[in-house]
């Protein structure tokens, strides 16, 4: 069962995208990340955890170069989608929100309104070879995606949508939840993660090559 899962993440599987969805959730997430959709991003990945604050992390071009940024909302946006949800009682019956003490908790706790909730940005110059090698890397990866024979659903965890714009394809996006570890897509994540680490000034730009490896 394990090998199964593993080569169902081997690839990204296509999606249409976050900037083409029109679920609700997706329109807050790009409302809040807006600036991660500029002319400026040559590459991003939207990643959707299930507890913990969603994040975009990528590479943009500059006056200078190129450079690293990771951008992190001042709210986690799906808990402003859970202000608007429908409440049950213990016997499993709708009722008014109004009714529900820890329902009114959370919402006092939460920004009821998108615009109210701010992205904070983190950037850090990124050498113009190790850009591309990126790049090239992202690239591959997303014109490689592919439907799995057996896909394999995911509750906890995390989503990650990697997206670019490519000559001759335009805009292409492909999703992958929580790969395996043993997968090129774990690897991939984990240069997200890299890259991520670096625009915060947790790691340092000899770090990134290593991360690079597994994909080259």
């Amino acid at each position: 069962m394990a090998l199964c899962v593993a080569a169902a993440q081997e690839h990204l599987v296509p999606e249409p995208g976050i900037l083409a969805s029109y679920d609700e959730y997706d329109v807050m997430v790009r409302q809040v990340f807006a600036d991660a959709y500029n002319g400026d991003v040559v590459l991003r990945v939207v990643i959707e955890p299930s507890f913990v604050p969603e994040e975009v992390v990528g590479i943009r071009k500059t006056e200078k170069g190129f450079e690293a940024f990771a951008m992190t909302p001042s709210s986690m946006i799906w808990k402003t989608e859970l202000v608007r949800i429908t409440t049950f009682d213990k016997a499993g019956k709708k009722q008014p929100p109004e009714k529900d003490d820890s329902f009114q908790e959370f919402k006092r706790q939460t920004p009821s309104d998108i615009p109210k909730i701010t992205a904070h940005i983190d950037s850090a110059a990124l050498p113009a070879l190790l850009a591309q090698r990126i790049a090239r890397v992202w690239k591959s990866m997303l014109l490689d995606a592919r439907h799995p024979k057996n896909p394999h659903p995911g509750l906890d965890g995390a989503s990650y949508h990697f997206s670019m714009w490519v000559q001759n394809h335009g805009d292409i996006s492909g999703e992958i939840w929580s790969p395996d570890e043993r997968t090129k897509t774990s690897a991939l994540v984990n240069l997200a993660t890299a890259l991520s680490q670096y625009a915060k000034g947790r790691i340092d730009a000899q770090e990134l090559p290593k991360a690079l490896k597994p994909l080259e």
